[in-house]
């Protein structure tokens, strides 16, 4: 029985190489939206955004994604590193929708998806402190933020509610490939350590 609740305690503590792959890829997933949305907004909608600023943040988010791979793709990693992460895309993510109309950019419901994986894979105090962090960070964007340049060629409203629907459609997509796969591999490990 005391066997049972150590290797409970280190699994609370440590987080299989399964998790840490579903994360790099859900970052993938978020890297490439940046990606598609920034080139859609200069190429198609012709915004002149900061776009050396945007692909630095983007570029350090890559590079970091494929850090994460090589460091836990065999072994997984910490909670701590896993929460530590968490609020660095946190911040990628404020410093991506400041110079892009702050909380007036539709994107910034993707606050919610660091904090939907905090939920699910940590425990109450890594969450906690990350929701908190959400919030301070999107009131800083409340008050602080440049506006995002309008487009001649279409409706800034109309735009508003097309950036809308891509960010739902985004955030449906993720819940989905991502969450619960995880939900399913954290249920077969519970099940796991019972039967230990």
């Amino acid at each position: 029985m005391s066997r049972a609740l150590a290797v409970s305690a280190h699994n609370r503590q440590h987080l299989p190489a399964t998790t840490w792959r579903r994360l790099v890829w859900l970052r993938g997933v978020a890297i490439l939206v940046q990606v598609t949305a920034v080139w859609c907004a200069t190429t198609w909608l012709e915004m002149r955004l900061p776009l050396a600023w945007l692909a630095a943040t983007i570029g350090v988010l890559g590079v970091s994604d494929v850090l994460v791979w090589h460091l836990t793709a065999r072994n997984g990693g910490s909670q701590g590193a896993f929460a530590a992460l968490l609020v660095f895309d946190l911040l990628a993510l404020t410093a991506l929708l400041y110079p892009t109309g702050g909380h007036t950019n539709p994107f910034v419901s993707l606050y919610l998806l660091p904090l939907a994986v905090a939920g699910t894979v940590l425990g109450r105090g890594f969450v906690w402190p990350l929701a908190a962090l959400t919030v301070l960070a999107y009131t800083f964007l409340v008050f602080d933020y440049l506006p995002l340049p309008h487009s001649h060629l279409a409706d800034a409203f109309d735009l508003h509610l097309a950036g809308m629907w891509v960010s739902f459609v985004t955030g449906v997509m993720i819940v989905g490939c991502f969450f619960l796969p995880l939900a399913q591999s954290l249920r077969e490990r519970e099940a796991e350590l019972a039967a230990a």
